[in-house]
């Protein structure tokens, strides 16, 4: 596996070796209520995320005024279909944005955004945010990811819906303007998507591919797959998070709540003890049970001084005194040298 640098965002080192990152995923859980963004930050804080994330577009940067899905939309916009209402209503405005801010600094918590357009990226970019963020849907949005990459600050990148070609054009994109402090998650932008469809191989696919932090960005149901991609290595995990799976809104439903993040993260901190080493060789603790719990060779019965050893003269049996199980075949047909009691280990310097 090649060797990947590392990234600092905030006084948070990200890489291979350092505490997986997590981030709380606010995005639009908000619902356009800045009272709640706030809860968000402080439950997100206190759940033991290191960072929590909103979403930062601009409704009529983001998407045609006629676009129509089927994401919940009619729970935000009072029982319409316009996608351009529903960005409308969860928007964050400038202000919105420094006032959260200000909120995450007191709490402790790293805050940072998705960014959407070059507008938004510079007043981001001029109140000092810690790192951008480039969704799975502007992968291939080069435009904007080479304006946001002149920053020179820490980016993001998720790569739902992409191939790894385009992924590679999108990190020699950020390359190309200098900027080389790179983090790729590996997403299925699928909300949730098919089990089979996650593919968490592809985080060692990525890890081979590029010299960059890989991390995971899921938007599975439950804690299990995120832990799953902290054993892959991920190092960094991104999640939707919300205050409750019972507000109106897009994404609450597939969220994990304040109590689950915490379980999150509990399970991801103990994959991080549990990787441990790649090197094969005994712990501490084996080592000390090595001599109770592996074998020698000893006398399976009593053997007088000047016997040729017998296969049926010894036997293997715990704990690990006397000659080592492996010698058993260059023992027999050997004299012995003086006499062995029953059960006795046999060592080498009774047999010529």
């Amino acid at each position: 596996m090649r060797k990947r640098r590392s990234v600092t965002i905030g006084s948070k080192i990200i890489g291979d070796g350092f505490p997986t990152f997590i981030v709380a995923e606010a995005g639009v859980n908000h619902n356009g209520d800045i009272e709640l963004a706030k809860k968000l930050i402080v439950e997100a804080k206190q759940a033991g995320a290191d960072a929590v994330k909103f979403q930062g577009f601009s409704a009529h940067l983001l998407c045609d005024l006629e676009l129509t899905e089927t994401k919940n939309v009619e729970a935000i916009t009072g029982g319409t279909k316009s996608s351009y209402e529903m960005y409308k209503r969860l928007e964050l405005s400038n202000d919105d944005i420094e006032e959260l801010k200000e909120r995450a600094q007191k709490e402790g918590i790293l805050f940072f955004l998705s960014v959407f357009d070059e507008e938004r990226a510079d007043f981001l970019n001029s109140i000092d945010i810690p790192c951008f963020k480039i969704s799975s849907g502007d992968l291939t949005h080069l435009p904007l990811i080479k304006h946001v990459a002149r920053s020179k600050r820490p980016i993001i990148i998720s790569t739902g819906m992409g191939t790894l070609e385009e992924v590679k054009k999108a990190v020699y994109a950020i390359e190309k303007e200098g900027n080389r402090t790179i983090i790729i998650l590996h997403c299925t932008a699928d909300y949730p998507p098919k089990d089979e469809e996650i593919n968490l191989s592809v985080i060692k696919t990525m890890q081979e591919a590029f010299p960059y932090p890989i991390g995971y960005s899921d938007h599975s149901l439950g804690i299990v797959i995120p832990i799953a991609a902290s054993a892959f290595g991920a190092v960094i995990i991104e999640k939707h998070f919300t205050l409750s799976h019972d507000l109106e809104g897009p994404d609450h439903k597939m969220s994990l709540d304040p109590t689950e993040l915490r379980q999150l993260i509990s399970g991801v901190r103990l994959i991080e003890q549990a990787r441990g080493s790649s090197v094969k060789e005994p712990t501490n603790a084996e080592e000390n049970l090595a001599f109770s719990g592996r074998r020698g060779i000893k006398a399976a019965r009593r053997i007088q001084k000047g016997k040729v050893l017998e296969a049926a003269d010894v036997k293997i049996v715990k704990p690990a005194s006397g000659i080592q199980p492996a010698d058993r075949e260059n023992i027999i047909g050997k004299k012995v040298t003086k006499d062995i009691k029953r059960n006795e280990p046999i060592e080498w310097e009774m047999v010529e």
